[in-house]
């Protein structure tokens, strides 16, 4: 083959492999930038206000359902906070009856449980608007929404770790004894006995006071011998408390006058 057919073949072959080579480093610094401009974004997202909660639930449409577990960081307006552990989101209650005196139900460093939906608010952050709220440490359900309830994952973790044949039921409590409840649910009555629980809900202390005409969810364990006794064991129990219901309750409570600086209290107790 002649000399300068090869060199020619030569000088072809490199300046291809030439530009290969640049194609590709190009199109390594395009993929770099691309990766820099995506992470200046999200950065710039979460400098603004309600950026953190858009990050969190940017993986969701709006209207979507949600349910979130975490721990109330601050009560802001009308709603708070949520830190989930991965995030931060932002709970929206302007529609609750009680949703400007929240204070005076939930407060910093509750674990609760919200259901409700995917929504844009200020800002154009995603936040929940929310349904229904488990406060764990209270036991305790809240809502205006009584659908997909906050406590229900919960309570399905809970019997599927367990052994065992297991009943759950929501009414109201017609009657209290000792240890033992009865809870009327849809024209029949089923006796709920309590000693099993690690506090007691029937006494006058502690953050659960379970009385007659209050409705409750129960989750306990059932033996043989349930269809004749109509007796189940509770393993957990829940206040269920509707948010119109709390509000009218609390706009029904006469207001109590307490004597201003340098007054006297005319009361037997003032007077002892």
């Amino acid at each position: 083959m002649n000399r300068n057919v090869i060199r020619g073949f030569v000088f072809a072959s490199a300046t291809a492999l030439a530009t290969i080579g640049w194609a590709q480093q190009e199109q390594t610094q395009e993929a770099q930038q691309k990766q820099q401009a995506q992470q200046e974004q999200q950065q710039s997202q979460q400098q603004q206000p309600g950026g953190e909660q858009q990050a969190a639930l940017q993986g969701y449409e709006e209207g979507a359902s949600v349910i979130l577990s975490g721990t109330i960081e601050s009560i802001e307006g009308e709603g708070f906070i949520l830190d989930y552990g991965e995030d931060k989101v932002s709970v929206n209650l302007e529609d609750w009856e009680w949703a400007d005196q929240i204070g005076q139900r939930l407060s910093e460093g509750q674990q609760v449980t919200v259901s409700g939906t995917v929504d844009k608010g200020l800002f154009e952050r995603r936040e929940i608007e929310a349904d229904n709220i488990y406060v764990t440490t209270d036991f305790t359900y809240y809502y205006i929404v009584d659908e997909n309830p906050a406590y229900a994952a919960q309570q399905r973790q809970r019997e599927a770790e367990q052994e065992g044949t297991f009943l759950s039921t929501r009414g109201e409590v017609v009657e209290v004894s000792d240890k033992t409840i009865t809870v009327q649910s849809d024209g029949n009555t089923i006796k709920v006995d309590t000693s099993e629980l690690a506090y007691d809900p029937l006494d006058e202390t502690g953050v659960q006071q379970i009385k007659k005409g209050d409705r409750i969810y129960v989750f306990g364990d059932i033996d043989d011998n349930f269809f004749e006794n109509r007796t189940m064991s509770a393993e957990s129990l829940i206040t269920l408390a509707a948010a119109r219901d709390q509000a009218d309750m609390q706009r029904a409570e006469p207001a109590i006058e307490r004597p201003g600086p340098g007054e006297v209290d005319g009361s037997e107790e003032g007077q002892q």
